[in-house]
């Protein structure tokens, strides 16, 4: 074959790139999955696209077991993609072997997040507050104001909806709903879900929207944005943005590298794991396709095993 995906790789690895951008993933995803592939590329060097390529492509790689996983999701996800349109072929006893090696993987690479203390929180939020820059010009403190607010909302909003930053920062006002104090996001493979607030960061979000004043129709305006000197655009946040602000409010972020953005999403999950005790419901609120991915925030003492196992059985 004149046009085999062993010696074609690097064109298939475009195709299929370009099929995810289509298809609406994650720029961050596409990154991710390409980073993989370029390194997988390297590897196959022409040798034939199968099961145990992938499998000497995972054993090989220097990184952690965890990392060793999100790369085999995208060479998985490469190999299904040629699948699908006839390039190469693999049996349903291999596909059925590298799906085990994956879960094995999985297993041994799982870590239980470490989410930051309430008191920690609290810190963060407490640094944004004070940190308020005054200016006898009213323009620029007009500027500073929203700044200030804005930093305070997402917080907040994070803080009490779990949500993932790049979920917080495409939010836009008509996916907020008065009523029940929630917003609709776009997750993980354009999964939509409903995430709710409490009245603190309710508060915050209506403040900061309320000193905004934006005219107009609000479709398609987004709930956080940038403020530049002339507030004469409105410009959507960046993730890349949020990531500085904790950057700056944690200036010892180096000592405390446990704690980004992230973390208010592990300290959600944890606190609403330990309120409800319902699995099912975390992973719903955690926009999680799978409840192993929940599991971890699960942690079981051995007092509770005991209480359960005495509960059941008895002495």
């Amino acid at each position: 074959m004149t046009d085999s995906p062993e010696t074609n790789l690097a064109k298939w690895i475009n195709q299929f790139r370009e099929y995810l951008r289509v298809a609406n993933r994650p720029p961050t995803t596409i990154r991710a999955y390409c980073v993989a592939l370029r390194q997988f590329q390297a590897l196959a060097r022409d040798r034939e696209l199968t099961v145990d390529l992938a499998i000497a492509f995972a054993q090989e790689l220097k990184v952690a077991p965890s990392a060793k996983s999100n790369y085999l999701a995208a060479v998985s996800r490469l190999y299904r993609f040629l699948i699908a349109r006839g390039i190469i072929e693999i049996t349903n006893r291999d596909w059925e072997r590298f799906r085990k090696f994956r879960r094995d993987l999985g297993r041994f690479g799982e870590h239980r997040p470490h989410p930051p203390s309430d008191e920690a929180v609290q810190e963060l939020l407490q640094r944004a507050i004070v940190h308020r820059v005054k200016s006898k010009s009213l323009h620029v403190q007009r500027r500073n104001d929203l700044i200030h607010l804005r930093n305070i909302a997402l917080l907040e909003a994070l803080r009490a909806s779990g949500m993932r930053v790049g979920e917080l920062v495409s939010i836009n006002q008509d996916d907020l709903d008065s009523q029940d104090h929630s917003a609709r996001v776009i997750g993980k493979g354009r999964k939509e879900r409903t995430v709710y607030f409490d009245t603190r960061a309710w508060t915050a979000i209506e403040k900061y929207l309320l000193l905004r004043a934006d005219q107009g129709s609000q479709y398609g305006l987004a709930v956080f944005t940038r403020h530049n000197r002339k507030l004469d655009r409105i410009e959507r946040l960046s993730t890349r943005s949020v990531q500085r602000l904790f950057a700056h409010l944690i200036p010892d972020l180096k000592k405390r590298s446990r704690f980004t953005p992230h973390s208010l999403r592990h300290a959600f999950a944890t606190r609403a794991l330990e309120a409800t005790g319902n699995l099912a419901v975390v992973q719903d609120l955690m926009g999680h396709n799978s409840p192993l991915t929940t599991r971890i925030y699960a942690k079981v003492s051995p007092k509770q095993l005991r209480d359960a196992h005495h509960k059941a059985f008895g002495d």
